[in-house]
């Protein structure tokens, strides 16, 4: 897919695949959310799974050469580095914001879920200090066999609720990003006052 992506960018442009690719990426998120707490992983983890990757196939070469075509060509080198090193810093800002915000959802959706259930008030902090392990919390000890299984049962939904919030949060930045790349991206040539003209686009800015 990447390989066929690529050739379209340098054939036609990368204005197209970099509007169609984040799209695809977004719908995948999306259908991320569908799985609940007992999903079957093929139907519902692997269909998401191979739409996500069909639109990272899509993006990825397109988004290459459109970020090193910004560049003259004596910085095709820096540009590069630039780039790679954009692309690490921002996975690591990712994980630790959405990580962030996925805690943050979990604790109260599971606060939520448990509201009802008659435990004590130690047994309540017991539950929230668990928080930072998401979906692997335990329930507090001396438990009743059945409000254990309540709590479990919350924990787990909890889970699912920041995970589909999560994923909620990437298909839209993914869509954004569709609609940024529609708004920004042409499929001009730019001409280098080094006189050299390699297939490198226009980003209007």
């Amino acid at each position: 897919m990447s390989r066929w992506s690529g050739y379209y960018a340098d054939k036609f442009g990368p204005r197209m695949p970099m509007i169609v690719g984040p799209a695809v990426i977004g719908v995948g998120f999306f259908m991320y959310m569908i799985p609940g707490e007992s999903a079957n992983y093929w139907l519902t983890f692997l269909p998401a799974t191979i739409v996500y990757g069909i639109g990272l196939g899509i993006t990825v070469a397109p988004l290459t050469t459109v970020a090193l075509g910004a560049a003259p060509m004596h910085l095709s080198g820096l540009a590069s580095g630039v780039s790679n090193a954009a692309s690490r810093i921002a996975s690591m800002l990712a994980v630790a914001t959405l990580g962030f915000l996925m805690v943050l959802q979990f604790s109260a959706s599971l606060e939520h879920r448990t509201q009802s259930l008659p435990l004590s008030e130690q047994e309540r902090v017991l539950l929230q200090d668990e928080k930072l392990k998401l979906g692997g919390a335990s329930a507090p000890p001396d438990l009743t066999p059945a409000v254990r299984t309540q709590v479990d049962t919350a924990i787990d939904e909890a889970f699912v609720d920041a995970f589909r919030l999560m994923m909620a949060l990437c298909g839209v930045l993914a869509l954004i990003s569709a609609g940024v790349s529609a708004l920004t991206i042409t499929n001009q040539i730019t001409h280098h006052e080094d006189g050299h003209q390699p297939p490198h686009f226009e980003i209007m800015g």
